[in-house]
């Protein structure tokens, strides 16, 4: 059964890697291709792709595998833990008031 009031605010566990691909059209009324906010605390051995012009914000406390930006922006804004290597391939990652926990390899 899906919760639609926790649904809203983004997933909350990747149990695969999941792709946002974030494109403003005439369809996108609500903007969400625009800016999105997933306010969840996002858990899971997926990584996120992110992909589009748009901007999209993490605003939990997350534990999945870890991301990539190929287009836009990600913004982090809560305690992040990522068990896998996260990469910048095109587009911005901004850090906001967080705490990042980078293990050097």
């Amino acid at each position: 059964m899906i919760n639609l009031p926790t649904a809203y605010h983004g997933p909350a566990y990747l149990y695969e890697n999941f792709i946002v691909n974030q494109n403003t059209n005439d369809f996108d009324i609500a903007n969400f291709g625009k800016l999105d906010e997933w306010t969840n605390n996002i858990q899971g051995t997926g990584k996120l792709t992110k992909q589009g012009q748009g901007t999209l914000v993490l605003s939990g406390n997350n534990t999945f595998a870890g991301f990539t930006v190929n287009q836009g922006h990600l913004v982090l804004t809560g305690e992040n833990k990522y068990s896998q290597k996260s990469h910048i391939n095109g587009g911005t990652v901004t850090l906001k008031n967080l705490k990042l926990f980078i293990r050097y390899q």
